[in-house]
């Protein structure tokens, strides 16, 4: 059997005060509805949402393919937030609490593996803020989920875990990782490969070759079992609309334009710090944390190609990658530079936080209206018919109907047919819409956003997020909107 030891040097006391505030912080978050409602939340949730009221593997609150198994995206995380659902029932509370828990389990993965290439307990004190950075703004999907199997999974094997059965466990998480996201799933392949580098540091040669076979190849069997019961065993069927479905999401973002509209100027620029610094240590690739950065800097060109570095990914293992060289770096600087090199983090996370911090600001301020306003009442008695079929947006779900969306209700955004795929501003169907103040503005006058301004940067918020209104919309009605 293959050995177990922990090296018992690094204290656990440089983890607990980490972690803790990592598991204090997102506590706060989930007590103030974070994350917010975000466009696509009932795209990702809707096949969960259904499962756990008795309905079938399919999404009733979109248009495209109607009627078809949920295969738009890998099951897995249909299957676990199911499991979440079924334990502490449909509420928005459990919803966000499902996504909350996702982000602290991620703070966990990565204060583990900064503590083994030993950071300062200040970085790993940071690292709730890449979280929120990377992926709060984009509302409940399933890359979070995806990274924390995988973080998960290689943090275990960094840790001198060497148990046949713990191997095993952590190669299953990477392979559930690899087959809940498609943007994760090069980056969980990269650290499965240097897990198994870590096993067997002596190469193919190595007499540790043969003890993992068994263990690693029964973890993706397993996985694979696991992912074909999850799709009823229609492999064919699911790569089919699975694959449709990604065409048409790609054609939307040709790859010429992709680099500047979808990148970021913050995702470029952690770019080329990043590869400045690989270039610059690489002579020192036999430190751990420096193989770390570049197992994850070799999936970038292959993700720019997919275009797969969109929804906070690319951030996230960019400024992974960077954190993970940074222990390595302070050996080599001055008090000085040190100070500075911690002040430049903090910034650079302060201003990727900006519209959590607006939110936040707004809210303690009582800039927001956290009060369910307008014609909350009537639209809770609305129901959904074949001539006048009821409509609603993402904050409609969670603050009118706590995700208890009534039969029949479509998300406004997909509620276009197949071939098409998201709604767009000239041909909206005739129907009861029950929209806030985000969707509202296409059609009737609203309150603006209210601007948070902070120095010479500035992030937007809608003054009354929870304003229900009632539109009722004859299609020859509708004028494009301003």
């Amino acid at each position: 059997m293959i050995s177990f030891k922990i090296n018992s040097g690094l204290g656990k006391s440089n983890l607990g005060i980490p972690i803790l505030c990592a598991f204090v912080f997102f506590s706060i978050l989930w007590l103030m509805d974070f994350p917010k409602p975000h466009v696509d939340d009932l795209f990702f949730c809707g096949a969960s949402l259904n499962l756990a009221q008795g309905g079938e593997f399919t999404n009733p609150f979109i248009a495209w393919l109607p009627g078809h198994l949920f295969f738009f995206q890998p099951p897995v995380f249909s299957y676990a937030f199911l499991v979440w659902l079924k334990a502490f029932g449909i509420s928005a509370a459990s919803v966000t609490g499902f996504q909350g828990l996702v982000y602290i389990l991620n703070s966990v993965a990565i204060i583990t593996i900064l503590h083994r290439y030993g950071s300062p307990v200040w970085l790993k004190c940071l690292v709730p803020l890449l979280v929120t950075a990377t992926f709060m703004d984009t509302g409940l999907r399933m890359e979070p989920l995806a990274v924390v199997f995988a973080l998960t999974g290689f943090a275990i094997i960094e840790c001198d875990v060497r148990r046949t059965l713990w191997v095993f466990l952590c190669f299953l998480l990477m392979f559930l990782s690899m087959a809940t996201a498609p943007r994760v799933a090069l980056f969980a392949t990269a650290l499965a490969g240097l897990a198994c580098h870590r096993l067997c540091p002596e190469g193919l040669a190595g007499k540790q070759v043969r003890r993992l076979i068994i263990p690693v190849s029964g973890a993706g069997l397993l996985a694979v079992l696991a992912f074909l019961w999850m799709i009823h065993f229609q492999a064919v069927e699911f790569c089919h609309v699975f694959f449709l479905h990604a065409k048409s999401v790609s054609a939307r973002r040709p790859l010429d334009s992709y680099f500047l509209s979808q990148l970021g100027s913050v995702q470029i620029i952690l770019m080329v710090i990043s590869g400045l610094l690989l270039a610059f240590l690489f002579k020192h690739r036999k430190e751990k944390s420096v193989q770390f950065g570049l197992a994850i800097a070799m999936v970038f060109p292959v993700q720019f190609y997919l275009k797969f570095l969109g929804n906070g990914v690319g951030r996230f293992f960019l400024f992974l990658a960077l954190m993970a060289l940074v222990p390595l770096i302070l050996k080599r600087c001055s008090a000085g530079g040190q100070k500075s090199m911690g002040l430049s983090l903090i910034c650079l996370l302060i201003y990727m936080n900006g519209g959590l911090l607006a939110n936040i600001e707004g809210t303690l301020a009582g800039k927001i209206n956290s009060e369910n306003q307008g014609e909350y009442l009537q639209a809770k008695l609305l129901v959904s018919t074949t001539s006048t079929p009821l409509f609603l947006d993402t904050s409609v779900a969670r603050y009118v109907y706590d995700y208890k969306i009534p039969r029949g209700g479509v998300d406004l955004f997909f509620s276009p047919p197949f071939p098409r795929y998201i709604i767009d501003d000239t041909n909206y169907p005739q129907g009861i819409y029950v929209l806030s103040p985000r969707w509202s503005g296409y059609f009737i006058q609203t309150n603006d956003p209210s601007n948070f301004q902070w120095g010479v940067l500035k992030w937007m918020f809608y003054k009354n997020p929870r304003h229900i209104f009632i539109i009722h919309h004859q299609a020859e009605d509708y004028k494009t909107p301003k």
